[in-house]
Parts: C-alpha cells; structure tokens; sequence
C-alpha cells in the first residue's frame, strides 16, 4: 500500500473508530476519528487491520474466524479495483484509457458507478466522483498549487468533470472528454463496509464495520441494545458532540472540511470541492448522515458539505430513511443543525 493512499483517505475522513477486546495486525499511526462506536457488552470481539489507507475494525457477537477472513478478503479486493494510487487498479486503468475506447469494468465498478448517477441526480450534482481534475488542481492528488486558481483555469479544468460526460453500459464505460478521472473517495469505502456486512449476514451473526469513517451495523448487540456511535467534536477532537445509535442494518458516516486542508495566500483550502463551482467549500465543518447503507451515507455525507446545510436538511427530509448531524461556521460562530427524525444525544455545544 502506497503511502500517499494511506495519507489521503486517513486525513480525508478517518471520523470512525472501533475498540475491543481483539486487535489483529494494527501497524499504522493512530489518528482521531469523527465517529467512535462506544463499547457496552465485553463479550464482542474486534478485528483490526490496515486497508484503504485506514484502520477497519470488525466487531463479532461470536468468534472471528472465517467471517473475518472473508470480509478482509472482500476489502482488499475492492480496494484493488477502486484506488487511485496505484496504476494497475481497474479504476486507475479506466481513467487512464475511457478517453480513447470504451472499458469493460467489473461487477462491483460497474454497481457503484451506477449508484454514482443516482446520488449525482438526487443531489443535483453535488456529488460527483468525476471531480479527479479538481482534485489534482487544487493540490489533492499530487503537488500544492503555488497560487490559487483563476476562473479561466478552473472553466477549463471543469470541462473535463461532470457525470453527463461518463458513458456507461452493459458493463462498459467510456469518457466524452479527455483528461477526465473518476476518483470514488466519496463513496467507496462506503460501498467496502456494506459488502464486508454481507459477510456477516451470510454467517447469520451481528456486528459492526467500520471503515475508517463509515460504520455499517449488522442488528442490535447480543443483548438487544442499539450500538451506541459517539460523533467527535469539530473543534476538540478529543470531546464528543453527541451519541447515536444504530441497530438492525443501519449505517452512519461523516465527511467534513476540518481535516486535510491547507493554506494558499492567506486562506484554508478544504479537500472537499463543489463539482459544480470547481473551488473548495468551507460551511459545512461536519456532516454525520444516517441511512441504510453505508455507501448512501458516505455519499450524501460529501453532498452535504457542498450543498450546505440548510439545502442539505431539506434534501434528506424530503428523501425518508435519511437523517443528518450538520456543524455549520459562520462569522458569528457555528451552529449545529439536524433532521427532524434524527434521535440524537448532544453532549456538548459548538
């Protein structure tokens, strides 16, 4: 695993974090995490490895054994097909050919780039896996600009975005526009913690995943109880904001624009970029959203940010079975703002 993969998806959203009674093969830097699970029955067993640049922990009623096995397994071979830090992952292979013919992609791309269009359109654009050259423009995938860039450069670089510039189907797909990139950091670690969960439903057990900043529950704990999620603060990474709880087949993932910035002439540049105005946003400090997938959440987490939060809590309310914990800064202070049937414990103030 390269290390540059490893900074980017840990400093991008590592909001999630796991203990337990188990810790199997953690040999990465410790980081703070937006989501915490908040252990209550010693008798869950946790696994703890390195993949897609972050820590996943897998939390079992019963013994690990094969039902951990088969989720790493899962994991890393999604993480083969969907880096971009490594030049012989399938996606890295369509991004570098789709601009000249069109490519047979696998089962599992060609799942999540499908469920890339519907977030796209239910968002309105604001979420969009094609903003690769954004990415690079701004100094996420590569070298710091040494300058901030102007609008004729952005104009250009945005022509080589935009989902209505991707060609897919019957298992292919194709770019209308060279230079484009798909970079699916906004939604597959996501899409990962929903098919490790599968791991334990055909095991017939409950339990936990969380990959790094996205948590996937498998029902309730052994003794019936919702797991308990505990979101950390924004400004004190070592206090939490509030607790939720998950059971049956929940999911909670946060992104936000707190980690992973930089300076450029006097002003903080967040990795999160709007695919619509190619330039970073800053409103939205952190977006926890509950929903029945991990991918949904991962993906209407990122949306969030960029839509703000009050077109955000509209959108996810008029959509059912999507709740949201939003920490907004303005120049008069910060704000916390949530859907109306998200059950959430606040345990602090902004």
């Amino acid at each position: 695993m390269k290390t540059d993969s490893n900074e980017h998806f840990l400093s991008r959203r590592a909001w999630l974090f796991g203990a337990g009674a188990l810790v199997v093969g953690a040999t990465m830097a410790s980081r703070s995490t937006w989501l915490r699970w908040l252990p209550t029955d010693p008798s869950l067993q946790t696994a703890r490895f390195a993949a897609m640049g972050t820590f996943v922990d897998l939390t079992l009623a019963g013994a690990l054994g094969s039902v951990v096995q088969n989720a790493v397994a899962t994991i890393a071979e999604l993480e083969r097909r969907m880096t971009v830090f490594s030049p012989d992952s399938e996606l890295s292979i369509i991004n570098k050919n789709a601009a000249l013919d069109h490519q047979r992609v696998s089962e599992d791309l060609t799942f999540v780039l499908d469920q890339c269009n519907i977030y796209h359109r239910i968002t309105d654009g604001a979420f969009d896996p094609t903003v690769g050259p954004l990415m690079r423009t701004w100094g996420f995938r590569g070298g710091r600009p040494t300058r901030w860039p102007n609008s004729l450069e952005i104009r250009s670089v945005l022509e080589k975005t935009g989902m209505a510039k991707v060609d897919g189907s019957d298992g292919n797909v194709a770019f209308r526009a060279e230079g484009m990139s798909l970079d699916l950091g906004g939604i597959g670690k996501g899409y990962a913690a929903d098919r490790a969960a599968e791991t334990f439903q055909r095991a017939n057990m409950v339990g936990l995943v969380n990959m790094g900043g996205d948590i996937r529950s498998v029902g309730s704990q052994p003794d019936g109880t919702p797991w308990q999620v505990g979101v950390r603060h924004p400004y004190h990474p070592e206090r939490l904001l509030a607790r939720l709880e998950l059971s049956g087949d929940r999911a909670v993932a946060t992104s936000g624009t707190s980690e992973q910035t930089f300076e450029l002439e006097g002003r903080s540049i967040a990795h999160i970029l709007d695919p619509r105005t190619g330039r970073p946003v800053s409103e939205v400090v952190s977006a926890t959203v509950v929903a029945d997938s991990a991918m949904k959440a991962d993906a209407f987490a990122t949306a969030a940010c960029v839509l703000g939060a009050s077109e955000a809590i509209r959108l996810f309310e008029s959509l059912g079975g999507v709740e949201a914990l939003l920490v907004t800064r303005h120049a008069v202070g910060s704000r916390v703002m949530a859907t109306q049937g998200l059950k959430v414990q606040m345990v602090a103030s902004v």
